[in-house]
């Protein structure tokens, strides 16, 4: 069976700060350019993935999800599911904090050389 790739966010506590704070954080998660390969028709529905991401927090900065938990989901962590070339999710992240950022798509086995993704925070 298929895993989603994980990105761990590990957020230190701010040099000076006495108390615990929170970080806004921006995510993107985007998808192949349609336009760049022929054969169909704007908007390009047929060649897009429905796409999402989530955050949850881990309880130690090595930490890896074994499984979707949505206890472990931060507030305001999901997406929306939509099928366009990106999907942004804006969050305000309790620092210090470590995070698993999972970007995720409706599709099963797509494999990496089906569906390449970029993520950027």
């Amino acid at each position: 069976a298929g895993r989603n790739p994980q990105c761990r966010l590990v957020l230190p506590a701010g040099e000076g700060q006495s108390k615990a704070g929170s970080i806004e954080v921006c995510f993107v998660l985007q998808q192949q350019d349609a336009r760049m390969s022929p054969g169909s028709a704007f908007p390009f529905r047929d060649r897009l993935l429905e796409l999402f991401l989530s955050i949850s927090r881990l309880d130690a900065p090595g930490q890896r999800l074994v499984a979707f938990d949505k206890k472990r989901l931060v507030k305001g962590g999901v997406s929306l599911l939509s099928k366009r070339r990106e999907v942004l999710l804006r969050a305000s992240l309790p620092s210090p904090g470590a995070f698993a950022v999972v970007p995720s798509t409706w599709e099963v086995e797509l494999g990496a050389e089906r569906a390449p993704f970029l993520l950027s925070v």
